[in-house]
């Protein structure tokens, strides 16, 4: 098996967890979408700092001025987490699941329309397989159909969508800068931007313990 399949899996297995760890969080700790949206970052960013304690990273790049290259990965994480923690605190997550599979679509088409990459016509029944699939297995009885058109919907759609992008963008940024310095300056100087712009606007609704956001950390950390 090629390695990139086992990173591949391994990926979905981490992702999938983080979801449920984000949805009980939502659920049992976090008081509102915005003081989950706050620590979330909080979190993301400290978790660039600890990177550079445990591998060798240019703390400053050669150009300063470099670091806008990160803005096309880094506005979708934003978009999308800010749509996410408001999904959390009322989507079913039963209705979730499906609606993540689209992103099997959106990254395709993504790649043909901004890499300008070649998919086959013989792949196209094959994308459409995994989405219908999805559904497939995602579905009991709690699950009804109208459950799908609504704003939680699009919330989720569009949080999809948004980790859809990073996946296309993610490819040159990581050749640009090599893998752990666009983690460690996504992760900190991304994270911490965001949270230096966005603070004015959330501090009224971020009041809380600091125990929920350990359960949080795990689902940022998976």
């Amino acid at each position: 098996m090629e390695p990139y399949i086992i990173y591949s899996i391994l990926a979905l297995v981490f992702f999938s967890s983080s979801f449920i760890i984000f949805k009980l969080t939502a659920k049992h700790s976090m008081p509102n979408p915005q003081a989950y949206f706050f620590y979330y970052f909080l979190v993301y960013a400290i978790l660039g700092l600890v990177i550079v304690m445990v591998r060798p990273v240019d703390i400053i790049p050669g150009n300063i001025l470099d670091l806008k290259i990160l803005l096309p990965y880094a506005i979708p994480i934003f978009v999308g987490i800010y749509c996410l923690a408001h999904a959390m605190f009322t989507a079913d997550i039963t209705v979730m699941a499906p609606i993540g599979n689209l992103g099997n679509v959106f990254v395709p088409v993504l790649a043909m329309l901004v890499l300008k990459e070649s998919v086959s016509l013989e792949k196209l029944p094959w994308f459409l397989l995994i989405v219908l699939a999805g559904f497939l297995v995602s579905y009991n009885e709690r699950l009804k159909f109208k459950a799908f058109w609504n704003k939680d919907v699009l919330l989720v759609l569009i949080f999809v969508f948004c980790i859809s992008v990073t996946r296309i963008v993610a490819p040159s940024v990581i050749k640009f800068f090599g893998y752990w310095n666009f983690i460690f300056y996504e992760f900190t100087y991304m994270g911490f931007l965001g949270l230096l712009l966005l603070t004015p606007f959330l501090y009224r609704k971020i009041k809380i313990s600091l125990t929920p956001v350990f359960f949080l950390a795990l689902g940022v950390v998976f």
